[in-house]
């Protein structure tokens, strides 16, 4: 997949109105580093109550989302209007064996920051789902989330 498909395939996922409510708690102005590969860096934003993928680089990102070539065309390929089940899918590419279909973070904000920025609350809406996966994988509570980010933190 070539970097314009993988944005293109981006920007479909992002498009999509399931995204647009997941993003809802986050606040105006939150920036998302996406970067493709080795080679591109995109921005994802939320302006005016939308997000919106940039083809730039982020000047200020909260985290950063290192993705493989064809994790895009994943992410796109996605049926579901279900929030929790879009966040599990999320967290399962996120350990994913092969690193063509892994998505990477690195957390560039306090958890504070995190919290203020509503990270938290669209944790949340994933409901049960969500925190039933997270739990299975260790991560039953809010502190236990909290110190897998201050690994994951730059």
């Amino acid at each position: 997949m070539s970097l314009s498909q993988a944005h293109a395939a981006l920007k479909s996922f992002f498009d999509k109105p399931v995204c647009s409510q997941a993003a809802a708690p986050l606040k105006d102005g939150v920036e998302i580093a996406i970067q493709i590969g080795t080679v591109e860096t995109l921005t994802l934003k939320k302006q005016g109550g939308r997000l919106e993928l940039l083809p730039s680089s982020s000047l200020s990102p909260d985290m950063t989302f290192s993705i493989g070539e064809k994790t895009g065309e994943a992410l796109a390929a996605i049926q579901t209007e279900d929030i929790g089940e879009i966040g599990i899918t999320i967290f399962d590419l996120m350990i994913h064996t092969e690193k063509e279909n892994r998505i990477s973070v690195k957390v560039h904000a306090n958890s504070f920051t995190l919290l203020q920025n509503g990270y938290f609350g669209v944790l949340a809406l994933g409901g049960a789902p969500v925190m039933t996966y997270l739990a299975k994988k260790g991560l039953g509570n809010i502190s236990k989330i909290k110190n897998v980010l201050s690994r994951l933190r730059d």
